[in-house]
């Protein structure tokens, strides 16, 4: 495996040549276990569903991702690459099986371009806090 950072395989802003792709597939491969989608496979299935919602609070400029759940009402939050609070990256920190979970992909592919822009909301701080308390919280 290279060490070639990620933006460096994005080539434009909504499109990801079929070289770049192939890298992609390298850096998260199909699951060898149970045969299922790679999590590069499902990271781009939230984006084509439109399921991240950047949330952004005023008037402190702090935001974050969510992801909605096609499956469930659930709302999962993304802090980048370090936590989302969805079962599978859960189960993945526990069995150490997985860097990232779809939704955390599918933010940062996002942020390089892929897939376009995602919606965007603006709440009060205080409304931020309370989804930041609890990550699967609806905000209103």
């Amino acid at each position: 495996m290279t060490n070639m950072p990620i933006q460096d395989l994005v080539v434009n802003v909504n499109l990801v040549s079929s070289a770049s792709l192939g890298k992609l597939a390298v850096l998260f491969p199909a699951d060898d276990i149970g045969g299922g989608p790679s999590v590069l496979t499902t990271a781009l299935d939230v984006l084509d569903r439109g399921l991240l919602e950047l949330v952004e609070a005023v008037p402190s400029g702090r935001s974050a991702v969510f992801a909605s759940s096609r499956t469930s009402p659930a709302r999962y939050l993304v802090l980048g690459t370090h936590y989302c609070s969805c079962p599978a990256f859960i189960q993945a920190v526990r069995s150490a099986s997985a860097a990232f979970c779809k939704h955390q992909l599918a933010a940062m592919l996002s942020s390089l371009g892929v897939g376009g822009a995602i919606a965007t909301r603006r709440v009060d701080d205080a409304h931020m806090a309370c989804a930041l308390l609890d990550g699967r919280t609806r905000l209103r």
